[in-house]
């Protein structure tokens, strides 16, 4: 019996969309500053079908109409093997406008680049583009750090 109350909390969890502490400190965080977007997660995957992922929100208030995500992927070195922008278009709504609102926005890249060496992925740049023809661009190593959650690498220098 106590078996089946586990297993139903954990589904109950899974099914109404429970975000981490980080996920929901980093939202918290992001909300107040007005910044546009909370990057929750960026892997690069050891698969050469889709290699790299990256999983954000929008915390609104506008609707994302198109982002660009600017990477650099490096080697088991800490050397940069390789630069790619990974595109995801819209409209990404606000996350106060989606029922579930744990709703996470997520990109694959797929391409033919991939190699077993590259072991780390980091953002450049986020070019964030709204429905309303506004932009905002996140370029700075401080900037992308206020967005990036505290679980993900921040550098691939070993």
């Amino acid at each position: 019996m106590k078996s089946k109350i586990i297993n139903i909390l954990l589904l109950s969890a899974l099914l109404t969309g429970c975000l981490s502490t980080a996920t929901n400190e980093g939202l918290r965080r992001v909300k107040e500053k007005g910044d546009p977007l909370f990057v929750s997660d960026i892997s690069l995957l050891s698969t050469n079908i889709a290699p790299v992922q990256i999983a954000w929100y929008n915390p609104g208030p506008r609707t994302i109409d198109e982002i660009r995500f600017s990477v650099s992927i490096f080697n088991q070195k800490g050397e940069k093997v390789h630069q790619t922008e990974l595109i995801s278009s819209g409209p990404h709504l606000p996350m106060d406008q989606i029922a579930e609102k744990s709703s996470v926005n997520r990109i694959w890249w797929f391409g033919d680049w991939y190699r077993p060496t590259m072991t780390c992925i980091l953002v450049d740049q986020v070019d964030v583009r709204f429905e309303d023809g506004s932009a905002v661009l996140i370029d700075t190593r401080e900037k992308l750090d206020q967005i990036i959650s505290d679980g993900v690498a921040k550098s691939c220098r070993t």
